[in-house]
């Protein structure tokens, strides 16, 4: 027990830390995971006030800790979505009521204040350009990253349908696209508009998050349901808005993993792209590329025993699966069909109907095949873009015009997989 306590003490410790660079976030789920281990009245008090939103930097007053709470993540949500009403209301109030009191104000107070507003609301971009931005922007980004709920953070009430959530979205996401908004919690503030959209406009997602709230909430073997398909804030806009870039300038998110396997409603990609992908990378990342190298393992070991089996008996001759200056002579596997050119020399170095001969065709189909299979992969995933962004633009033609694009790759690779089952365990079916 007393470990247990030491371990609370440090997650205060990180918690407190937390909240000085004001990153609640942060700090709540650290008091949670202490409160689990160490339990105290102080702490519970502190992650309840985190969660309702009345969390100040100030010591609270016996009136606002006296407060009604709420803990499950219906009612956290209702209160929250109260307080984001309230606080957009005052920030409007505070907006319109602004020229009235400047123009009661002498010219050289109006001067010294508009100097020290515009001292305050500038931030450096990476190129060492000052970007202003209005103390309204700066509020708005503290509003989405001090709040929970997902339909608080959309300003919506939990019923909201889906044509709502995207309304809601793209007000929001347009107010804080870090192109738009130079506040320094803008990008990050954009990016959990992102999660709480693709969770509520997935009904998978949204049945789980609406019993069982944030994901850290909700048990672990609903977890995993909150990470698939996330695309990452750029391909969502991208996707949502038609567009990847705002005033030239070109955004830079890191892309979260693509799930591996297959799920209902389409083919999951083994392979995936990483666009502008920076520093270390997940740990999830590395278990993507861990499993890839298992699923294609047996494809190696084929290919590096082919290898050497060759290299036993003598070099393996030049090949190319197109022709080029030094491989002119065009060729036919005899056991797939696929079409090979080699050197002239080549029935000279490798007589045919010999094992040598045979070891060395069975060597151009795997390479063939895995050459296939990739490029099919490419067309899978052009295809998956495709359907997703007309599905988030919501036009069914978009969507069904998707869905009919041709993967001429995809159907060679099946054909083979059909009549050569010694590939067919090695590469799942696309069709």
């Amino acid at each position: 027990m007393e470990s247990n306590k030491d371990e609370s003490f440090k997650c205060i410790s990180v918690a407190k830390r937390a909240l000085k660079e004001d990153n609640q976030e942060k700090a709540l789920r650290f008091l949670e995971k202490a409160q689990r281990m160490w339990p105290t009245p102080e702490n519970e008090k502190l992650i309840q006030s985190l969660k309702d939103g009345t969390y100040s930097a100030n010591p609270p007053t016996a009136t606002t800790a006296s407060s009604s709470q709420s803990t499950d993540a219906s009612s956290s949500c209702a209160n929250s979505t109260g307080e984001g009403a309230r606080e957009r209301r005052t920030s409007t109030s505070r907006t319109q009521a602004a020229p009235g009191g400047a123009s009661a104000s002498s010219s050289s107070s109006s001067s010294s204040s508009s100097s020290s507003s515009s001292n305050n609301n500038k931030e450096k971009d990476s190129g060492g350009t000052q970007r202003e931005f209005t103390p309204e922007q700066e509020q708005l980004c503290k509003r989405i990253l001090h709040t929970k709920c997902y339909y608080a953070m959309l300003g919506l009430d939990k019923g909201a349908g889906e044509a709502d959530i995207k309304k809601a979205y793209r007000k929001l996401a347009l107010q804080l696209h870090p192109d738009k908004n130079a506040a320094p919690s803008a990008e990050e503030a954009f990016k959990k508009v992102s999660k709480a959209f693709q969770c509520l406009t997935d009904p998978q997602k949204k049945q789980v998050y609406d019993q069982y709230g944030d994901d850290e909430d909700a048990p672990p073997q609903y977890r995993q349901a909150y990470e698939e398909d996330i695309l990452s804030p750029e391909e969502l806009f991208q996707y949502f808005f038609g567009v990847n870039v705002i005033n030239g300038r070109q955004m830079h998110f890191r892309r979260q993993q693509m799930p591996r396997g297959r799920r209902q409603g389409g083919p999951v990609f083994r392979t995936h792209v990483n666009h502008h992908q920076g520093g270390q990378g997940s740990p999830q990342d590395g278990r993507g590329l861990l499993l890839n190298l298992i699923q294609f393992l047996p494809v190696m070991l084929l290919l590096l025993l082919s290898f050497f089996s060759q290299n036993l008996v003598g070099t393996r001759p030049t090949w190319s699966l197109h022709p080029t200056r030094e491989t002119p002579i065009g060729r036919t596997t005899q056991v797939v069909g696929v079409k090979y050119y080699v050197p002239t020399e080549f029935h000279r170095t490798m007589p045919a109907h010999t094992s040598q001969f045979k070891e060395f065709e069975r060597h151009v189909e795997a390479a063939f095949v895995h050459q296939l299979n990739r490029e099919c992969d490419i067309e899978e995933q052009r295809r998956a873009h495709a359907i997703r962004a007309a599905k988030y633009r919501g036009k069914e033609k978009d969507v069904q015009a998707a869905l009919a694009i041709e993967r001429p790759k995809c159907k060679q690779f099946e054909d083979i997989r059909k009549k050569h089952p010694q590939f067919a365990k090695y590469y799942p079916s696309y069709l």
